[in-house]
């Protein structure tokens, strides 16, 4: 655990889990929230990003921003903007080969183009952001200091059956007087049910009876029992017990591609 935080004291799993994980919000250009999520931070390769998932911001004319949980001034609160978000699309190599020849490559084939549920943007500097105490009593404390780097490794290991994952993040978000208010969701004991694609299928303790259950935790860092990243959550569906991971193995070829191309 001591890998993951560069603190001197070992950190709870909870506290990585909480610590880890980034609160974001969309706001408009008149600095209201359009929208909610989770993120986290990562060194990989020397270089700081952020990482969360392409449904929670890819929106027009937004701006990306973490909360910082510092003291609000004038009466609200002091966000830190992320910047430009980077996304990948995903197509058929052979359909767009042919679409080019056939010179029909125009706006309305180009739905048909899938973006990954991922996003990221390389950030020039360590934010400060505040992480407020909280108990969760059966899980413990989580005590108040600043929020977590994941560090150069964090994109290497692998869940297995034989450990449970866990996230946070936070939900039910209200707008009220210049100060967003949330409530904070931590979600243990979660087993891990093999590979999909991109994603890894994650059983969640309890099935998803109405999808504001787990609202803003989209983008959430999910960690093993061992303080290990595993990848970013990415969705669910009502009525089943089920999540999916946009996996790490994932994350760090992306990042790979970025890197390669902006040197």
């Amino acid at each position: 655990m001591k890998n993951l935080t560069k603190v001197t004291d070992p950190m709870s799993l909870t506290e990585i889990a909480v610590k880890g994980s980034y609160q974001v919000v969309v706001t408009e250009e008149s600095n209201e929230p359009i929208g909610m999520g989770s993120g986290c931070l990562l060194y990989y390769r020397s270089r700081l990003f952020f990482l969360t998932v392409a449904h929670v911001t890819n929106e027009e004319n937004v701006s990306i921003t973490i909360e910082t949980n510092k003291i609000p001034h004038n009466g609200k609160s002091e966000n830190y903007c992320v910047g430009g978000m980077h996304y990948y699309d995903l197509y058929d190599a052979e359909q767009l080969d042919k679409l080019k020849s056939d010179e029909l490559l125009d706006d309305s084939k180009l739905e048909s183009i899938e973006t990954l549920d991922f996003a990221f943007a390389e950030i020039p500097e360590l934010p400060m952001v505040i992480q407020k105490e909280i108990d969760f009593k059966h899980h413990g404390i989580v005590p108040e200091g600043t929020k977590i780097v994941i560090p150069e490794n964090g994109l290497e290991s692998l869940p297995n059956s034989d450990e449970t994952l866990l996230f946070f993040g936070s939900i039910n978000g209200k707008f009220k007087n210049g100060i967003l208010q949330r409530q904070p969701k931590l979600t243990v004991d979660c087993e891990y049910l093999g590979d999909q694609d991109r994603f890894y299928k994650l059983r969640l303790p309890q099935t998803i009876e109405d999808a504001s259950e787990y609202e803003g935790t989209s983008g959430a860092p999910v960690f093993d029992t061992t303080g290990n990243f595993i990848g970013l959550i990415s969705y669910g569906f009502e009525g089943l017990p089920f999540m999916y991971i946009f996996k790490n193995t994932e994350i760090k070829k992306l990042l790979d591609y970025y890197i390669e191309a902006n040197p």
